[in-house]
């Protein structure tokens, strides 16, 4: 038992790596070559500038996931993990828009708000579905 654990833990470790990588690579990746790119235009400038927290509300609210699974949950403590997780990083995304607290936000946006609002929708979307697959 203690092995399945162990190796329930390097998975959780190995997917919220992952997950974490994949959320660096496409913010660096939009800040250094996509936002230049549209930076004059006003909609697409609009849409690059919020991707950051567009993909954190979203892959962020992920990484509760995995351990979910591995430890076999059932579907109602599910929720409450993962919808608990997600809306406290909502909720510090948002208070770090009107107090940065952690060096990444540079201006306050109301388009920002609005990203991190659509990401976290977008988690609870997969969740869901992923609920529904498992059952």
């Amino acid at each position: 038992m203690r092995v399945k654990h162990i190796e329930n833990n390097k998975k959780d470790l190995v997917i919220n790596f992952s997950l974490f990588a994949f959320l660096y690579f496409f913010v660096t990746y939009n800040r250094e070559y996509i936002r230049p790119l549209y930076a004059g235009d006003s909609f697409s400038g609009i849409l690059t500038g919020s991707y950051s927290n567009f993909a954190a509300a979203y892959i962020i609210s992920l990484f509760s996931v995995a351990p979910i699974f591995f430890k076999n949950l059932n579907k109602g403590k599910s929720r409450l993990v993962f919808y608990g997780f997600a809306v406290l990083l909502f909720l510090l995304l948002i208070l770090e828009k009107f107090s940065p607290f952690a060096g990444a936000s540079k201006v306050y946006d109301v388009y920002d708000i609005i990203a991190s609002t659509l990401g976290n929708l977008l988690a609870f979307t997969i969740f869901e579905i992923i609920i529904r697959i498992k059952k």
